[in-house]
């Protein structure tokens, strides 16, 4: 995850923040094994042009972006703060 404070990969603090807010929007009852039965066939991505990319998840948006971190790694970041 990209911190959205630091628009840098989320470590210590900034980590925990979003998987606390991850509890929250799933209520604390999301099974980390469910990520199991996705594939990658289900997930697309489209160039913004503004060095993010859109995800889908079978063909429909996941309301999610992926931006390249300074370290050279894809990193997920959200529309908003969590």
């Amino acid at each position: 995850m990209i911190d959205y404070d630091t628009g840098e990969p989320a470590e210590s603090d900034g980590l925990q923040t979003c998987v606390d807010s991850f509890d929250e929007e799933f209520g604390g009852d999301f099974d980390p094994s469910a990520v199991d039965a996705i594939e990658r066939s289900m997930i697309g991505a489209e160039d913004n042009g503004d060095g993010r990319a859109s995800i889908t998840m079978l063909d429909e948006p996941a309301d999610m972006y992926m931006k390249k971190a300074d370290d050279g790694q894809w990193y997920i970041e959200a529309d908003a703060p969590f």
